[in-house]
């Protein structure tokens, strides 16, 4: 029994820094959301490295800084009141995996929301790279399009 003491004992401060670090991350991340919904990219580079890099579907969608501005600019003005909730955390010292729910008005005033999942790679308590898998069918069916089989060639 003594021996288990010790060895928790031990490990707890191991235990506390990996958990004071994924805190760290997490903070990051809601950071990072918040600067989307708030508008207010500029505290992006306070979050991100300059090469920080995105994707969507394994495609990178910006790479850089000033890519990701590019892309902030664009959601901006293609959706309208944009926001990205967080709302599940696994994190660690080098990233943070994230359940969130994003919503914001098209041309119309009906909200579109959707799910999604993004990934983080944190370097030197930076973001370095966000992966984004998101139910975009879900959103472009709120939207108005639908789907429709492709036509049989026999």
């Amino acid at each position: 029994m003594k021996k288990l003491i010790f060895l928790f004992v031990c490990l707890l401060p191991i235990v506390s820094n990996v958990s004071a670090q994924g805190k760290k991350a997490e903070a990051l991340v809601k950071n990072y959301f918040k600067a989307w919904s708030d508008n207010k990219p500029e505290l992006f580079n306070t979050y991100c490295t300059k090469d920080f890099s995105r994707k969507t579907g394994g495609v990178a969608d910006s790479e850089g800084i000033n890519a990701l501005m590019q892309q902030y600019e664009f959601a901006k003005k293609n959706m309208r009141r944009f926001k990205i909730e967080p709302k599940e955390f696994i994190s660690n010292k080098t990233g943070a995996a994230v359940y969130w729910t994003a919503s914001f008005w098209p041309g119309t005033d009906q909200v579109v929301s959707f799910n999604g999942m993004s990934m983080f790679k944190v370097e030197n308590e930076l973001l370095t790279e966000e992966i984004v898998i998101s139910d975009r069918l879900k959103m472009l069916q709120q939207m108005g399009y639908k789907m429709q089989a492709p036509e049989s060639k026999e």
